[in-house]
């Protein structure tokens, strides 16, 4: 199989000039396979590191936005609780004007006959001064006020001296010094 190629004078090509360049060519195919298969591989490895940043920042994303819902249920809780705080310093202020006109009353030896939460109503059960219904209980009141104070005035008096001697005996400031000061000593 010989294949005749012009010589070059005819502008043909030698034989060894067609081999050389093939060899030349599949050289430089050669090389240019290599450095892109070498370029294949840096771009491979970037690729990963790539997709490994985006899941690091997809995690961070996900944490950030669970942070941020975090943050806004932390937000209402705050407000909720400001408002509850607020309501219970009203309340506060209300029951020391409540305790303010206890003592006032039992000081003064007047029964008492109040709509009144549970504290001032131990008290003035604990004291036998007087009547105590919930707040807000108008009929439980009337109640008192028509089978209680109506009917036997004189032992509706009676309960406010009872309510005098239970503040000279609770409410004076020596007995009260003596009692912080032995709540203290039990803490301690």
């Amino acid at each position: 199989m010989s294949t005749r190629f012009k010589t070059s004078m005819f502008g043909g090509f030698d034989r060894s000039d067609v081999i050389a360049y093939i060899e030349k060519t599949g050289r430089e195919h050669e090389e240019r396979v290599a450095a892109l298969e070498a370029e294949n591989e840096t771009l491979r490895k970037e690729n990963q590191t790539l997709e490994n940043t985006q899941r690091v920042t997809q995690a961070q994303l996900l944490k950030m936005q669970d942070n941020e819902e975090t943050c806004r249920r932390l937000r209402r809780q705050l407000a909720d609780a400001e408002a509850r705080n607020q309501e219970l310093e009203q309340r506060c202020a209300q029951l020391k004007v409540q305790a303010a006109r206890l003592q006032a009353y039992m000081s003064a030896g007047r029964p008492v006959l109040a709509m009144i939460g549970n504290g001032g109503a131990d008290v003035i059960k604990e004291a036998n001064c007087g009547y105590a219904v919930p707040a807000g209980d108008y009929e439980a009141l009337a109640t008192i006020i028509r089978n209680n104070v109506l009917v036997n005035k004189e032992a509706f008096e009676t309960l406010g001296y009872n309510g005098r001697c239970y503040f000279e005996r609770e409410f004076q400031k020596d007995i009260c010094i003596d009692n912080l000061c032995r709540i203290l000593k039990e803490d301690f």
